[in-house]
């Protein structure tokens, strides 16, 4: 990776992490990224299960798509 890339990629770090990020859900909660990274721990969590009980691809897909949420922007 060039010096350049680095630098890129540097200062978008430093973009991310000093504009905070607050989503809400339909009005109930806000998701910012505390949040967010609980719900992908959990979620990686869940298809490590998944995959240790040897669940067919097929079936973790189809559970993916039937999880699906809708989150509002606001």
């Amino acid at each position: 990776m060039g010096e350049a890339t680095a630098d890129e990629i540097s200062n978008f770090r430093e973009i991310v992490a000093s504009s905070p990020v607050v989503v809400s859900a339909a009005g109930f909660w806000d998701i910012d990224r505390h949040s967010l990274s609980s719900i992908m721990a959990t979620s990686v969590g869940y298809l490590i299960v998944l995959i240790q009980f040897r669940a067919s691809p097929e079936s973790v897909l189809k559970t993916l798509r039937n999880s699906t949420t809708t989150v509002d922007v606001a």
